[in-house]
């Protein structure tokens, strides 16, 4: 009995040290944050240039991508291992070395004399010229049955368009059915359109839509709180034609200077016309909050019902 119960306490705690590694990768996968950073780079001369760095697992996997010009590059990492672009290593076929170009040099050069002797002690001379006599007494034969399946296909053409012939009368019933048809179509079309339109206006506007309304506005307002750049940084060098142009910019920039705090460095040149910066966008994004909202509108009522209709 002590040795049963030594092996399910050993079992007991193997499946908790089990269960608590769990829990650990749940939580740090659900909790770690998936960095992203992006610079950027333009000026008259040189082409722009954007990199994008996303980070997960405290560097572990890494993502980057960069665009030069019309040129972009990507990037997937594990550790030390790249997963994309995989890099292709093309094999060498093998020569078989028992293969002998003396021997098939030889064989290529008397190829003509061995067929023809062949050929030659197979048929006979005698049996070749009588079958070139019978190809040419069947020649007269088959251009015979030439003008025959011609004249047949032509008589059958004339019998088949003598049938199909119409009257001007009948043609022209025909197509005031087709046009009424046509019309009757259209009609039913645009009823159909106008009652279906009809019915989505008054779903939309009843009080469970302006609900899931609310709910989605409410969910999409926090998620773009969350992953909204922490730090950004933008510098701007430019100048028009005209200074008096370069001087209103200029002017509307610094108008809404209690917002934006002069955070965006923008550098008026009055003496010529350029434009060059940079910039610096960086921040983080948790799983834990998106997963939270998508099973918040998940078992949302209201959301499902709004999402069945669109989905009609």
């Amino acid at each position: 009995m002590t040795i049963f119960l030594s092996v399910l306490k050993i079992i007991g705690i193997i499946l908790l040290a089990l269960l608590c590694l769990v829990l650990l990768i749940l939580i740090i996968v659900l909790f770690a944050p998936i960095g992203y950073e992006s610079t950027g780079e333009y000026d008259d001369e040189n082409k722009p240039l954007i990199n994008v760095y996303a980070h997960w697992l405290l560097h572990i996997i890494r993502f980057r991508f960069t665009l030069k010009g019309k040129e972009s590059e990507k990037e997937l990492k594990v550790l030390f291992f790249t997963l994309y672009p995989k890099k292709e290593t093309a094999e060498k076929p093998e020569m078989d070395e028992s293969f002998d170009f003396e021997e098939q040099e030889d064989f290529a050069d008397n190829w003509d004399q061995h067929d023809f002797e062949d050929t030659k002690e197979q048929y006979g001379s005698e049996d070749t010229e009588e079958a070139d006599e019978s190809a040419d007494n069947e020649e007269p034969d088959e251009s015979a049955d030439a003008d025959k399946a011609f004249a047949e296909f032509e008589e059958k053409v004339n019998t088949e368009t003598t049938g199909v012939k119409k009257s001007v009368k009948e043609k022209i019933s025909d197509l005031f059915v087709k046009i009424k048809r046509k019309s009757t179509d259209i009609y039913d079309r645009i009823r159909d359109g106008r009652m279906k339109v009809q019915d989505l206006v008054e779903k939309l506007s009843d009080e469970r839509t302006k609900n899931a309304v609310t709910e989605l506005w409410y969910v999409l307002k926090r998620l773009l709180w969350h992953i909204r750049p922490r730090r950004f940084n933008l510098y701007l060098h430019y100048g028009m034609d005209d200074p008096s142009l370069t001087g209103e910019i200029f002017g509307i920039y610094n108008s809404f200077y209690l917002i934006h705090m002069g955070k965006p460095v923008i550098v008026p040149d009055f003496d010529k016309r350029c434009l060059d910066g940079n910039y610096l966008v960086r921040g983080h994004i948790q799983l834990f909050f998106v997963l939270t909202a998508l099973i918040r509108l998940y078992f949302n009522k209201d959301v499902k019902r709004l999402y069945a209709i669109i989905k009609k």
